[in-house]
């Protein structure tokens, strides 16, 4: 019997190992993504909200507070608090490219770590690769609403899409995409205005769109989306700026949105004041009520192009 020796020895089982590391696949861009997700929340749940997004913001990251705020610089000025955030992804997409994605999932606020939750919502986040080959989060915006059917500990796995169309074969500058996304959301805009924005969601939108809206919970699938885009009454936005991946293939919009009917009432449904005539309102020499102020919103707004090459509006939050 031949003995090895143990030098022989040692080669061998590191020749094992390194033939055991090659044949080990690599993370796919969407898994990289889900996975910087959960170390995200793992983080918040460890070292509290505030630590764990000047950890993970990218330096040009966008959140919405309720306006637009640059990321970085509204942690750096907010003391940390003593409420315990969770959440976790139920749904991911990245772009052909891998260089831009995003999630979407329950989020829930406790007062301590020990109490029930007290708060719930959805999170949105779009993420960015960076130079070091590490996920940062560059936008983020979510809704609260009811407590769902579907907690954060109920969420076993991430549903992402299987027949993503392929990315333009046309390679084109990066602001070139962008302006043509900026322009279509414009033009969705003046549509909503001559036709309202339930036929523009209806025309404009993926079979699998998902849509957020204030104090509800989330409308996934295109007739729940027109639905509530029904319910919650006239919207009117204006785009402010575009972002693309650089495959060309997945973008999005964000800018301020008018939501609801801030038309007052006619001046019949209007209380009358005392020595006035019916339906005058106090100091109202016509009788009717100034408008109302309209609380501002924004909006992000994910565009995905479908197998035809059109631009199709895959998720819709507005805060």
């Amino acid at each position: 019997m031949i003995k090895q020796t143990p030098i022989l020895a040692t080669l061998a089982v590191s020749g094992a190992i390194a033939l055991f590391v090659q044949d080990k696949p690599a993370k796919t861009p969407l898994q990289a993504m889900i996975d910087q997700e959960h170390a995200f929340a793992k983080m918040a749940g460890e070292k509290g909200t505030r630590d764990a997004f000047l950890e993970f913001l990218a330096d040009e990251s966008l959140l919405f507070t309720p306006g637009p705020t640059p990321g970085k610089l509204y942690y750096k000025n907010r003391p940390a608090l003593p409420i315990k955030l969770s959440w976790t992804p139920e749904f991911a997409d990245v772009s052909a490219g891998g260089d831009l994605g995003y999630t979407s999932g329950p989020w829930e606020i406790r007062k301590t770590a020990g109490e029930p939750p007290s708060s719930f919502g959805h999170f949105n986040t779009l993420w960015r690769m960076q130079k070091d080959g590490t996920w940062r989060v560059e936008v983020d915006l979510g809704v609260a609403h009811e407590k769902p059917a579907v907690s954060v500990a109920d969420v076993k796995s991430v549903e992402s899409p299987k027949d993503n169309a392929p990315a333009p074969k046309e390679a084109r500058p990066l602001t070139e995409w962008q302006n043509e996304l900026v322009e279509l959301d414009k033009t969705l805009a003046a549509r909503a205005g001559d036709v309202g924005a339930a036929k523009v969601y209806e025309e404009a939108s993926a079979d699998s769109i998902r849509l957020f809206r204030p104090d509800n919970l989330p409308a996934v699938g295109k007739a729940a989306a027109v639905k509530l885009v029904e319910k919650t009454g006239r919207q009117l936005w204006k785009p402010a700026l575009a972002r693309m991946s650089m495959s060309g293939d997945l973008g999005y919009s964000t800018g301020s949105m008018v939501m609801g009917d801030p038309t007052p009432p006619p001046a019949a449904q209007l209380p009358s004041a005392p020595g006035s005539a019916p339906g005058s309102a106090p100091g109202s020499a016509t009788g009717a009520r100034p408008p109302a102020p309209v609380t501002p919103h924004y909006y992000v707004r994910v565009y995905r192009r479908d197998k035809a090459g059109a631009w199709k509006i895959v998720l819709d939050v507005v805060n």
